[in-house]
């Protein structure tokens, strides 16, 4: 994303833009090792729209087996929701719980 929009009269219709980044946080790109080999992994980004980065990894097949999220824009990772059994379905949710970028909990989603 590069743009923002916004509707600054409420008329329904985005009558205002700015470079993405104007007036914000530049977006930079921590090192993430997702599958735990020690390497870092390739991955894509995007703001979406509520504050959160999201990186997306995908795994040999195309498919997204990892979503990591940095809410503060620190670089460091505070959340990530992975496909842990390999099925095609993201479905457990690791947590950071003291903002270190580890994942300190696990929930099923």
């Amino acid at each position: 994303m590069d743009t923002l929009l916004s509707d600054t009269n409420h008329d329904g219709y985005m009558d205002h833009t700015q470079s993405y980044g104007y007036g914000h946080e530049s977006l930079e790109h921590p090192k993430i090792d997702f599958n735990g080999d020690g390497h870092y992994d390739s991955y894509e980004s995007y703001n979406d729209g509520y504050g959160n980065t999201n990186f997306i990894h995908t795994d040999g097949h195309g498919h997204v087996d990892a979503i990591a999220q940095d809410d503060d824009h620190n670089r460091l990772i505070d959340r990530e929701y992975v496909d842990e059994n390999h099925d095609g379905r993201l479905d457990h949710l690791l947590s950071d719980g003291n903002g270190d970028g580890i994942m300190d909990y696990s929930t099923s989603v």
